[in-house]
């Protein structure tokens, strides 16, 4: 079939204005409607591929089962012609177009995003599945109104994961794939998760004005920054479990930065519902993750010193043993902070980070959370000059017995070597796990270099 062309008349009704826009197995057109005079959007198959053409027919049904303001109305439809095509609202243009406008705002940034969220959100709700979100599949009506768009790569959760599996092999945004998805058979298998990773790409973008090939987390503000990284984990077990637990976490790291909020009287509520699920032996992870994502927040490093070593130990060891990755860059910050603000600590500070960090080198699984945690003890003992603090840097040290552990712990302690080649020679280097001998070495070759 030839491409439609300006004045084209299709199914004896429309007839084309122009092109507007499409890609991949379908074009958008504006015609006019001649029943009522309306000028509208008409979106067409332009293959001829059997499976592309159920693929778009798929679309049209998903769209046409799906009632809600922020999702693409279908006018009409008629999948029986030749080529199938449906008919649509006419929009201004895509949320892309209006991206260099929203930067600086952020409740201008939230207000888009929202919309978008709400609109995947009844793609959720109706059982399906979007699985190619970006700026350009939400589009801007009169009156700011945004609705997701582009439903080509939908899925019915439940009873569609064998049918269209040549083509799901790749297709979707590489900018906003998440992993699962570039592997083979990857789109077809990809769930809700996915879409929620895709969110966090596009609420990047969103913020800085970039595609989001590669995130940068200075050039979002750092509360932020948790939801994002959050939303986008390599793993989709550690993503956000749906879009409203995205949506509240992003407001919750929205309003930390509101002069008029009071983050540590947040961070007091939230910890009194935590304390009060630990008397009757219970925890909600939403809780510890909105504490945490709280104390993250926190822009000044002393405060944030302060906010974590209120944690309960009982929520530590619980967010060690159950929330591992998520807590890699709070622990990540952890650090810096004891290494940027120790020095104004009394002596007996080193004892309680010691304290502290060893319950979480003791009960998570993660490599990086326990390389920091040890580094916390190393600078605090050394900058404190505690024994005690040295102590259990040293006990835990020669317990490392993991490879993956030792390499990482390794790594950083060359990074620290400041601190480490003070106090290295402690423990004989044959009680050191292999990797970590490594660095022992590196210590003795610089102090007798400079002897």
């Amino acid at each position: 079939m030839d491409e439609y062309k300006k004045d084209d008349l299709i199914d004896s009704r429309y007839i084309v204005k122009d092109e507007i826009g499409g890609g991949g197995f379908g074009k958008v057109l504006s015609v006019l409607d001649q029943q009522n005079g309306d000028v509208i959007a008409l979106k067409y198959c332009t293959s001829h591929s059997e499976e592309d053409i159920r693929r778009f027919k798929r679309e049209v049904r998903i769209m046409e089962n799906i009632d809600h303001e922020n999702v693409i109305k279908v006018l009409y439809s008629n999948v029986d012609y030749n080529p199938p095509y449906f008919t649509m609202p006419m929009a201004l243009y895509p949320v892309t177009k209006i991206i260099s406008n929203l930067q600086g705002d952020i409740t201008k940034v939230i207000a888009v995003f929202e919309s978008i969220c709400k609109g995947i959100n009844a793609i959720h709700n109706s059982g399906h599945t979007h699985r190619d979100i970006k700026p350009d599949n939400a589009l801007v009506f009169d009156g700011s109104k945004i609705v997701v768009s582009d439903l080509g790569l939908a899925k019915f959760d439940e009873r569609d994961t064998t049918i269209l599996t040549r083509a799901s092999i790749y297709m979707g945004t590489f900018d906003y794939m998440p992993p699962e998805q570039m592997i083979y058979g990857g789109t077809r298998d990809l769930d809700h998760r996915g879409d929620v990773f895709q969110l966090g790409k596009t609420l990047y973008q969103l913020l800085t004005g970039h595609r989001p090939t590669v995130l940068n987390p200075d050039a979002v503000p750092i509360g932020i920054w948790y939801v994002i990284q959050k939303a986008t984990r390599q793993n989709p077990n550690e993503r956000y479990h749906s879009v409203d637990q995205l949506l509240d976490a992003l407001h919750d790291a929205v309003r930390t930065t509101d002069p008029k909020m009071n983050p540590k009287g947040m961070f007091e509520e939230l910890l009194t519902v935590a304390e009060e699920n630990l008397k009757i032996n219970e925890y909600d992870s939403n809780n510890i993750s909105r504490l945490i994502q709280l104390i993250y927040s926190t822009d000044d490093m002393e405060d944030y010193i302060t906010l974590f070593h209120r944690l309960p130990n009982r929520i530590l060891q619980i967010y060690a043993s159950n929330m591992a990755t998520e807590l890699e860059p709070i622990m990540e910050k952890y650090k810096r902070a004891i290494d940027e603000k120790v020095g104004n600590y009394a002596f007996t500070f080193a004892e309680n980070v010691a304290g502290k960090m060893e319950i979480i080198f003791k009960n998570t699984s993660s490599p990086d959370v326990k390389k920091n945690a040890l580094l916390s003890i190393l600078i605090a003992g050394n900058r404190l000059n505690r024994w005690a603090a040295m102590g259990d840097f040293d006990r835990l040290l020669q317990i490392i017995d993991d490879d993956t552990v030792a390499y990482a712990v390794a790594d950083g302690l060359r990074e620290e070597i400041y601190d480490y080649k003070r106090l290295y020679d402690r423990i004989p280097k044959k009680e050191l796990h292999p990797a970590i001998q490594v660095v022992w070495e590196a210590c003795e070759r610089e102090q007798n270099s400079n002897i």
